[in-house]
């Protein structure tokens, strides 16, 4: 699991999360917001789980279902 501000993760343009791994955003509003890794897409390119665009089958996370 890896914790940021959200203006630093912006910043992290070529880091991609292992897969399952956990990236979590301190936002400027006090929000807190997740994305999980696949291991091959960067993390400004993942959808936040509040987003509804990954789906877990089986135990495993499938981003961009």
């Amino acid at each position: 699991m890896k914790r940021e501000k959200e203006t630093d993760w912006a910043k992290a343009i070529n880091f991609i999360p292992k897969d399952r791994e956990i990236i979590v955003y301190d936002c400027q509003d006090g929000e807190i917001r997740f994305k999980i890794g696949d291991g091959k897409t960067k993390v400004n390119d993942l959808p936040f789980t509040d987003d509804n665009s990954f789906a877990v089958l089986d135990g495993t996370f499938i981003v961009g279902e």
